[in-house]
């Protein structure tokens, strides 16, 4: 009985010391206007493409700014897909 008390007071001595050194104050925030695209110009690698360049679903569309377009992955690629 005393053990299991004094193993639960470490876990919570722990647990609020951990809380207090992990909580650091937010130094700057980046704002975007509503609809900006993020990757415009902007060079792009990815795992694995559906599509070759110039072709539906390539990585080109990740950065073409058409809603109507975008990037899949190749059929059975092996995980996790990424983009860079």
């Amino acid at each position: 009985m005393r053990g299991s008390v004094v193993i639960a007071t470490l876990l919570l001595i722990s647990l609020f010391a951990g809380a207090r050194s992990a909580a650091q104050p937010v130094r700057s925030i980046v704002k975007y206007k509503a609809g900006a695209n993020l990757v415009a110009g902007a060079q792009i690698e990815v795992s694995s493409a559906a599509g070759k360049p110039g072709q539906k679903y390539s990585y080109e569309s990740l950065n073409d700014e058409d809603l109507g377009t975008w990037w899949a992955s190749g059929s059975n690629p092996k995980l996790p897909q990424w983009i860079k």
